[in-house]
């Protein structure tokens, strides 16, 4: 426990060195006047100065976004290391992040829209195909793994022929897409990002203690009263 809140803490720290320093870093006096201006303009209507901008609009949403992120990263990664029983576990093994990519590729190439909902339906594509090769395969945990292994190998591969062969312009923006960026984080993203996120920890909060039964075998847990396959199912 003690640990969970220095990391904690660690990020709280983090994200104050983020506020203050960038590329326009902010001294103490300034960082006070900043935050003087925005109780202002809060309470009296006053307009917010440049530097309360850049703090407010331009830096607050990245560091919003990126907790969200992380804390949406560091929770699936761990029910997926429980999962399967190893701390070596990420997306990519079950196919999901290729699924995502191959969504953003196809997305930019031909309806150059609404590409975070395809890279959306393309992970929960990918993971019920699996799921579905998992159960032909005999939905254990061995096979749960190759399904995931083959498949991510697969839509990799999709996503990487459509790079090939859509024109530079497009090919180059499906790249930048891939290596991510909070460039242009605005507060309605980490709205969608903390919707998105409790929407799948709220389950797996009320599922915990089920989860952790997954870390023994599916004998024990079958014996003590877990259907594992059903619950690596649904999470």
């Amino acid at each position: 426990m003690l640990k969970t809140y220095h990391i904690a803490l660690a990020c709280v720290i983090l994200a104050v060195v983020v506020l203050l320093f960038g590329g326009e870093s902010l001294s103490l006096e300034e960082w006070q006047e900043v935050c003087l201006n925005v109780k202002n303009h809060f309470l009296h209507n006053e307009e917010l100065s440049s530097l309360s901008v850049i703090i407010l609009e331009i830096r607050l949403p990245r560091v919003i976004l990126a907790l969200l992120v992380g804390a949406s990263l560091s929770g699936s990664g761990v029910v997926m290391q429980t999962i399967f029983r190893n701390p070596l576990v990420d997306p990519f093994l079950l196919g999901i992040s290729s699924g995502a990519m191959l969504g953003v590729a196809m997305a930019i190439a031909v309806v150059e829209s609404n590409i975070a909902i395809l890279a959306f339906f393309g992970a929960i594509l990918a993971s019920l195909a699996v799921l579905a090769m998992n159960r032909v395969l005999g939905n254990s945990v061995l096979s749960l793994v190759l399904s995931g292994v083959v498949l991510s190998a697969f839509l990799s591969a999709l996503a990487g022929a459509i790079k090939f062969f859509v024109i530079p312009q497009k090919a180059q923006a499906i790249v930048v897409w891939l290596l991510g960026s909070l460039s242009l984080s605005s507060y309605k993203d980490c709205l969608i990002a903390f919707i998105g996120l409790s929407l799948g920890f709220i389950p797996l909060f009320l599922l915990r203690w089920r989860i952790n039964l997954l870390s023994l075998s599916d004998a024990q847990s079958l014996s003590l009263g877990i259907n594992p396959v059903l619950l690596r199912s649904l999470c």
